[in-house]
């Protein structure tokens, strides 16, 4: 999504978790949109580039981002424009440094464990650098996900409180002003981020019979549910990403009694 208008710094740090107002040009941050409660409404990427924003939107948040802006938006003057000729790609094994220059496309470092740069690219662009890039299975990009923390919505959560997901910590400022549910945030922040639940990576034998939306257990005790699942080849076992009550942290855990081994730093 893009957004312009003379107001649009000023009504998206009202409304964003994450600084944008002192946010530099070119760069990009995650941020959130979250509803009065602290629960999440998008979870997105905010690329700041001259004279507009533009919002990096998850298929299965586009629909409540776009209504909730609209309801925000009374007098401001803005612009809102979905670009549907944009797509983002990421480009494993390079740094922005290596990369040649492409004419008119934004470049920022990825989130992922391993070197990789992301670009906002229109379908020549995307083209371009297919035909440079050797393209990776889509087994081998869950498993660099996955073992990157990256959630992905539908899959992994729904609606949660971003405290929750640890990925999402790095959208959300804790010295921010207010913003839309920052109430929920700067409580539970006060409160040492003691949430219910949290979505944690795991890893577990090459052998275990584990799957999505399997059950995990202490003793017999269901204490959350495993929502992907990957074998890592850097790793040489099966990696996962699974949802934990917080009663049940650092504890012995099973799935279709088989150990898991849960990583919560």
């Amino acid at each position: 999504m893009e957004i312009t208008g003379k107001d649009r710094v000023r009504f998206l740090h009202n409304l964003l978790s994450q600084h944008v107002d002192e946010q530099k040009e070119g760069k990009r941050r995650w941020s959130t949109l979250l509803n009065s409660k602290g629960k999440l409404i998008g979870f997105f990427q905010v690329w700041k580039l001259e004279n507009r924003f533009l919002l990096v939107v998850h298929q299965a948040h586009k629909l409540e981002v776009f209504k909730t802006l609209e309801t925000y938006w009374i007098t401001e003057d803005l612009n809102f424009k979905w670009l549907e000729d944009q797509v983002v790609v990421s480009i494993f094994g390079s740094t922005a440094e290596s990369l040649p220059q492409i004419e008119g496309v934004s470049l920022a470092v990825d989130d992922y464990f391993i070197p990789s740069v992301q670009a906002i690219v229109n379908e020549s662009q995307k083209q371009a650098i297919q035909n440079k890039y050797a393209a990776i299975s889509p087994e081998l990009y869950e498993a660099i996900r996955i073992q990157s923390e990256f959630p992905l919505p539908e899959i992994d959560y729904t609606d949660p409180i971003p405290l929750e997901v640890p990925f999402m910590h790095r959208a959300v400022s804790f010295v921010k002003g207010c913003y839309v549910g920052q109430e929920t945030i700067a409580r539970l922040h006060a409160r040492g981020l003691n949430v219910s639940k949290k979505l944690l990576p795991f890893e577990c034998a090459i052998d275990s019979h584990i799957s999505p939306q399997a059950s995990v257990m202490e003793q017999q005790t269901e204490v959350g549910k495993v929502t992907s699942l990957a074998f890592s080849p850097t790793q040489k076992e099966k990696i996962g990403l699974a949802w934990v009550h917080r009663n049940a942290f650092k504890k012995n855990l099973t799935v279709n009694g088989q150990a898991i081994e849960v990583q919560y730093e």
